[in-house]
């Protein structure tokens, strides 16, 4: 664990205020399925009024990346707040993201969720896409964010590269995560994802990122999500356009074609959702989401308005 005074010093108050305000507010919740604990954040929609209590078994629900780590969302959670409730997921070390649904899926039913927008980010949009084709009548709507598509026909060089990291799990099992190698793992993702230019206007996110490194993340979690689930998922190439025929829900894409993990893998899955609404989020490849609040808040406000009960 590395202390929180020492991560944030010198950062933007005004952000680290808002982290500390949404760690005040939000519920702390884990459920456990398939030996695995699930942990939550939830926050409800304060405008609601007694006539709209009803709709508490409705929610926007949050999957975070390869970091694993929920919290990520916080800032749309906040920024949608007045009208919606919202919980956001870290996801265990499943070796299958199929599982890791399923698993998100048994918690949202335990907390009284019966209708849901999905938002998922990176990895958590494969999640995202594996609960919409396992339980498509809780699934209202879903954004896919910066995301893959686990598809037959990929380039051979994107099936190269994910048969390549499984191969790599083995040798990322044996790291030893002291503080300082959590440290030096969390300044590379920053370093490789954020574009020069941007990284002292980032450096919350800098913060933040070592954050969940150091006091969020544990090796075989980290392992098994990035190195067997995912590259798992793309040997199997589960997903097909047939799989949602007959689903009423709105899909919206957001998209960036500098993303370095997904952009070859654009075009398959605008393929698998050609209802789905695009938004090109910015030219940051996964940083987009993080570059772009304001307009990442505005698209899945807008999607959760027309799927869900507003006040």
């Amino acid at each position: 664990m590395r202390e929180l005074e020492l991560i944030y010093e010198g950062v933007n108050p005004r952000k680290v205020g808002e982290l500390e305000a949404f760690r005040d507010r939000a519920e702390l919740r884990s459920e456990v399925y398939g030996g695995l604990v699930y942990k939550s954040w939830s926050l409800n929609g304060t405008a609601r009024s007694e006539e709209e209590s009803g709709r508490e078994d409705e929610a926007v629900v949050f999957l975070p990346g390869g970091m694993a780590h929920g919290e990520v969302w916080f800032p749309q959670m906040l920024d949608i707040r007045s009208a919606h409730r919202s919980i956001a997921f870290s996801l265990p070390e499943c070796t299958k993201l199929d599982r890791a649904a399923e698993g998100v899926l048994f918690s949202l039913e335990q907390m009284g969720v019966r209708r849901a927008v999905i938002v998922g980010y990176s990895m958590g949009g494969l999640v995202a896409q594996c609960m919409v084709r396992q339980n498509p009548q809780m699934m209202a709507g879903a954004v896919f964010a910066l995301t893959g598509a686990p598809v037959p026909g990929l380039p051979q060089e994107v099936r190269t590269r994910w048969a390549d990291r499984r191969k790599r799990k083995f040798r990322t099992q044996l790291l030893n995560l002291t503080n300082t190698t959590r440290m030096a793992m969390a300044e590379n993702v920053f370093q490789s994802n954020c574009p020069e230019d941007m990284e002292r206007e980032m450096d919350f996110w800098r913060a933040f990122i070592e954050d969940s490194y150091c006091n969020h993340l544990y090796l075989k979690q980290y392992v098994n999500l990035n190195y067997a689930a995912q590259p798992d998922l793309y040997k199997a190439a589960p997903f097909s356009p047939e799989d949602t025929a007959g689903w009423e829900g709105k899909i919206t894409i957001l998209h960036s074609e500098n993303d370095a993990l997904y952009a070859k893998e654009q075009p398959f899955l605008f393929d698998l959702y050609p209802q789905a609404k695009r938004v090109d989020i910015g030219k940051e490849g996964q940083f987009a989401m993080l570059a772009h609040r304001e307009e990442v808040s505005r698209e899945i406000a807008e999607l959760a308005d027309a799927c869900l009960g507003v006040k």
